[in-house]
């Protein structure tokens, strides 16, 4: 049997992908699959909540019913409109790529367009001030909208640490961010504030150089506890209270890495990311110039400086380099290291292979912050980081696996879910996809298996795709391609979209 007709006829019906869902999951996924319906739904709440308004007054008896009625009808449609929002942020609404959510736009270091459904940011400069004024900029008003849900869910849940609440962090955290990236960030203030100061009747709240730092630091916010680190640098005698399990964000990932002796490695990622029912809408690849005429690909957000999911690739050139990372488990209360994203895309743009990657990760002004999984790959190897883990050899820094012969390279994590579930390994999703690769392999022609397309569809199976997977990648580093699908949740189901760095090169 070859690998298509598998995953067709035989794969749907195997135990790997059935799962008993909660209501929960039922609730989402019917949500997800319906979204006419939802539509529609929405639509007549905001009828239902205004339609006293439109009463035609019935003599001076009805001049008074219309008054209250307005009244009333107004209030109804402030409650509809917030109940709308909520349940957008509950349960995210489907968003199909071939809605723009971006409009395109150019300016000095940067350029905003779709290649097909794909929204691109290309920054053309090497200046890192110009690349990021130009990112704040053109990303202005999609920043804005997610700074604004960002709000409003912090109104009622601790969703993020903001950086009033920790000044001395921001400052002390800033000692270990490179000064190019810290050039980026002030340019990138000053792009936002300077579309925001064009709106001429809005009033858009300004952004700080302490914010993008602090916004950039959210992965960290999983082990670094902000409160007490703030303690400590003040070197306050009463520390506050604070929780050393699991943070209020639920979120984690899924990579799945292995080889076509033809294809060379294909690296697959599910983001796994509260939308708040828009991230997914408003996620972009940016495309980056590096001093040796390498481009940088990542998949990322509005206002990220660093790096979650990227490609290096050089013109002309079969060997590439790829990596992205999970949150994982940990206390951190002091700051000693470069918070992830920096990290990560430090990285990328210093080294070539995955084992220089994981040679430089042992070495001295590569410190992370904290704990996480840092999962890389090239056209020869691929192997899982998992950086500053508790639990293993206690005589080494980091702990390794590699890439064996026909068993994929699997790193999963999870804050939600069964109890019994890991933060830093969850335990669930990573039998599913072992089932499935271990009877794709029993039931597949081994000279007609791709394992390519095990990957790609190991990362739609039940569970590993779920109502918080808003970024479904998958990257192939020796054929300079890489395939993006986002959605504001079940991303593991959206339809893929594939690039070349052929492409991204010929749009500059």
């Amino acid at each position: 049997m070859e690998t298509g007709l598998y995953l067709n006829t035989v794969a749907p019906l195997q135990p790997f992908a059935k799962r008993v869902l909660t209501i929960n999951e039922k609730i989402s996924r019917w949500i997800y699959a319906h979204p006419k319906v939802v539509k529609v739904v929405k639509i007549a709440g905001l009828i239902l909540g205004g339609a006293s308004i439109a009463l035609p007054p019935l003599g001076g008896a009805g001049i008074v019913i219309c008054v209250v009625c307005g009244a009333i009808g107004g209030a109804g449609i402030t409650i509809s409109a917030i109940a709308l929002k909520v349940l957008d942020i509950l349960i995210p609404p489907k968003h199909d790529m071939k809605h723009h959510t971006f409009k395109p736009g150019q300016c000095e270091g940067g350029k905003l367009y779709y290649q097909g459904d794909v929204p691109i940011l290309s920054i053309t400069t090497k200046d890192p001030f110009k690349a990021g004024k130009a990112h704040g900029y053109l990303l202005g008003p999609s920043l804005n909208t997610l700074r604004s849900r960002t709000d409003f869910v912090s109104n009622f849940v601790p969703f993020v640490t903001k950086s009033k609440d920790i000044p001395s962090v921001i400052e002390s955290v800033r000692k270990y961010i490179p000064e190019r990236y810290i050039k980026e960030m002030e340019g990138f203030v000053d792009g936002f504030n300077q579309w925001a100061k064009e709106q001429r009747f809005r009033r858009i709240k300004k952004i700080t150089l302490e914010d993008v730092i602090a916004y950039n630091m959210a992965p960290d916010s999983c082990h670094f506890k902000f409160p007490l680190a703030e303690h400590k640098l003040k070197k306050q005698a009463a520390n506050p209270t604070v929780n050393q399990q699991k943070p209020a964000l639920a979120l984690a990932c899924t990579v799945v890495i292995d080889r076509d002796e033809d294809g060379g490695f294909t690296f697959g990622r599910n983001m796994d990311w509260p939308s708040l029912g828009l991230a997914g809408a408003h996620s972009l690849v940016f495309c980056r110039h590096l001093e040796d005429g390498s481009r940088v690909v990542e998949v990322s957000v509005p206002g990220l400086i660093g790096t979650l999911t990227a490609m290096k690739i050089k013109k002309n050139e079969k060997s590439g380099l790829s990596l992205c990372m999970n949150v994982a488990e940990g206390v951190t209360t002091e700051v000693k290291g470069m918070p992830a994203v920096f990290l990560n895309r430090l990285m990328l743009e210093t080294c070539s292979t995955a084992q220089e990657v994981s040679e430089l990760v042992e070495t001295d002004g590569y410190q992370p912050l904290g704990p996480y999984h840092l999962s890389v790959a090239d056209n020869k190897d691929a192997v899982g980081l998992h950086l500053c883990q508790e639990g293993f050899d206690p005589t080494k820094r980091h702990w390794r696996r590699r890439w064996e012969q026909n068993k994929p390279l699997v790193v999963t994590n999870q804050t939600y879910g069964k109890k019994e579930d890991h933060f830093w390994y969850s335990k669930e999703r990573k039998e599913v996809i072992d089932a499935f690769f271990t009877h794709a392999q029993q039931n597949i022609n081994p000279n007609g298996i791709d394992r390519s397309k095990l990957v790609v569809h190991s990362l739609s199976l039940p569970y590993v795709n779920n109502e918080e997977t808003t970024h479904r990648v998958v990257m192939q580093p020796s054929l300079g391609k890489i395939s993006v699908a986002f959605d504001n949740s079940f991303a593991g189901d959206a339809k893929l979209h594939p690039l070349t760095v052929e492409q991204l090169f010929a749009n500059q």
